[in-house]
């Protein structure tokens, strides 16, 4: 054990006792101790004789800091608190008790602290929070209001009685609190702030409103009140107004950077991309170590095409080291574009850590399937070491794709059968076993599979619309079909491929006027194959032959070797 001078034992020196570990119990001091109390400012002494008793019982505290027994030391140093009055002693006693979450010991000794030492901003914080959490919200109240009232930063102090407030399990409560101190500053934007933020954080989106509006005609240019306007705005639906607000905030700020960021995640959001990228790229000339601003670029050139300024953005990533691991990914991706299989494997080796790194372990699987077959691949697959369940289904699924790449739709299905011994119920790997089974003609089973997603998710659209589409396919059970898509498209009414299959249906109950608009908008959402097919074979049937040679025709120009195109092609025509 270690051993202190005496002087450290002795009354009004408590402050200079060791680190303490976060929990209690544990009986090692080394493990993740939080940071040393703050070095309080000297305060008088009380008249008080360091007895026996009194020197035992410090001795005894500091003691049981070591062993980790905080509950023990923080009940210690409350009872030399009450003892003496003593300050120190009972911020201490405080700290302790926060630390091994003594809620009870915690709040008496933060309510000594702020009593002895009532000038403290530090004392009444925590007295504040440790009522708000024990339920005893209005005797929180004085405490918050010495906080705003000393406070030297008010947007400070806000800001720490707002996330105070939001912990609160009675959410009119805290706001009804946080009217109240607001109130008698009706006229400080950073108290409407926090009003209008609190509102916010608790969905009360028409009085977050109404409070950032008045918060604007008291300061018009704070760009964290246009920021949360523009949120309100989004919340409530009324997104192109959310945009409408940001852009004119950003022209009135033209050198707020911040208030730029959020406008151009904004467009992201509303896929405007172009223009989020015109946004991102003024960023970049403002902050041109900006990793956030830079790693966004590469991401919309990317979605734009741009492949090699995207290919800039994320090789200057490498530069700062900055999104390393996501930059690299994102190489690896670009390079698999391009089909240079080896770049992209050098890339995705580089990926030690982040959400990507089982990704670009999977994809890499994917091009040694390509370069050297599937057995290759398998194998690669099998030797990844891999934690957790989520981690275990995703290299199934991948096996899968594999297996299904290589038309070795048996095997597939046997892999999602041993997958499902060990993860049972799992909807992707159901999902994946159906639509192999569907390969091999095996509707019964496919038919089985989907049934069992629907009674885990009942609005699984994916579901509904595989098992919708292949009753209408592959089976004369058009009405059952039309049932399960019809209810797809509610779940997803802009999904192409649940478009497309209501098409279908419609083609198989003879409704080919409605069944040919429904696929024409689906190929202009989507230019595929498969749709441009079905919607040649509906025109044909029609009796618009032309029109349906041109639809097949111009699908055969961005999808040349699409096997289904070519069969109906095929067996309408020759």
């Amino acid at each position: 054990m270690r051993k202190y001078p005496l002087p450290l034992l002795a009354l009004l020196t408590v402050s200079a006792c060791s680190q303490m570990p976060p929990n209690e119990g544990t009986g090692n001091p080394e493990v993740q101790a939080p940071p040393p109390a703050p070095v309080m400012q000297p305060a008088p002494l009380p008249e008080v004789a360091l007895t026996a008793d009194l020197l035992y019982r410090l001795m005894a505290a500091e003691m049981a800091v070591q062993k980790g027994q905080l509950k023990v030391a923080a009940a210690a140093y409350l009872v030399v608190a009450r003892q003496t009055q003593d300050l120190r002693a009972a911020k201490r006693a405080a700290q302790l008790a926060i630390y091994a979450r003594d809620q009870v010991v915690a709040l008496e000794a933060a309510e000594l602290w702020a009593a002895l030492e009532p000038e403290s901003i530090d004392a009444h914080q925590s007295a504040a929070a440790l009522l708000l959490s024990s339920g005893r919200a209005e005797e929180a109240v004085e405490h918050l209001e010495y906080v705003l009232s000393a406070g030297g930063d008010t947007a400070q102090s806000f800001s720490m009685v707002t996330n105070l407030l939001n912990r609160e399990h009675d959410r009119q409560r805290a706001l009804e609190i946080m009217r109240r101190l607001v109130e008698v500053r009706r006229d400080d934007p950073h108290a409407l702030y926090a009003y209008g933020h609190l509102a916010y954080l608790f969905e009360k989106h028409e009085l977050a409103r109404h409070t950032v509006e008045r918060l604007l005609i008291v300061s018009p240019a704070m760009s964290q009140a246009l920021v949360l306007k523009a949120n309100i705005l989004n919340k409530l639906g009324e997104r192109e107004a959310a945009l409408q607000a940001l852009d004119a905030a950003v022209t009135a700020n033209p050198n707020d950077n911040a208030l730029r960021l959020t406008y151009a995640r904004f467009l992201v959001d509303a896929r405007q991309l172009e223009t989020a990228r015109q946004q991102f790229e003024e960023l970049a000339q403002r902050l041109p170590r900006n990793g956030d601003v830079f790693y966004a670029l590469g991401l919309l050139s990317m979605q734009a095409g741009d492949h090699q300024q995207a290919q800039n953005y994320f090789e200057k990533l490498l530069k700062l080291g900055e999104h390393t691991d996501e930059a690299a990914f994102a190489l690896g991706q670009l390079s698999e574009m391009a089909e240079d299989h080896e770049s992209a494997l050098k890339w995705y080796g580089t990926v030690t850590d982040g959400d990507n790194l089982l990704e670009a372990r999977l994809r890499t699987a994917i091009i040694i399937q390509r370069r050297d077959g599937v057995d290759a691949a398998r194998e690669y697959l099998g030797a990844l070491p891999l934690e957790g369940a989520s981690a275990q289904v995703r290299r199934y699924l991948a096996e899968v794709e594999i297996l299904r790449s290589a038309d070795r739709f048996e095997e597939s299905i046997a892999v999602c059968d041993r997958a499902l011994e060990s993860h049972p119920d799992n909807i992707d790997l159901l999902y994946a076993r159906g639509m192999s089974s569907e390969k091999v003609g095996r509707i019964d089973l496919l038919e089985r599979d989907m049934r069992a997603i629907l009674a885990i998710e009942p609005d699984n659209a994916q579901a509904l619309n595989a098992l919708g589409y292949t009753l209408a396919d592959r089976t004369d059970r058009y009405d059952e079909a039309y049932q399960y898509i019809k209810r797809a498209l509610q779940l997803a009414p802009n999904d192409p491929a649940v478009i497309d299959s209501m098409g279908w249906v419609l083609y198989r109950l003879g409704r080919f006027e409605d069944a040919a608009r429904e696929l024409r908008r689906a190929l202009a959402m989507q230019p595929d194959g498969e749709i441009a097919a079905h919607l040649g074979e509906v025109l044909w049937v029609m009796g618009h032959q032309q029109e349906a040679r041109d639809v097949w025709n111009q699908a055969l120009e961005y999808a040349p070797e699409h096997a289904i195109l070519r069969q109906v092609i095929h067996r309408l025509t020759e």
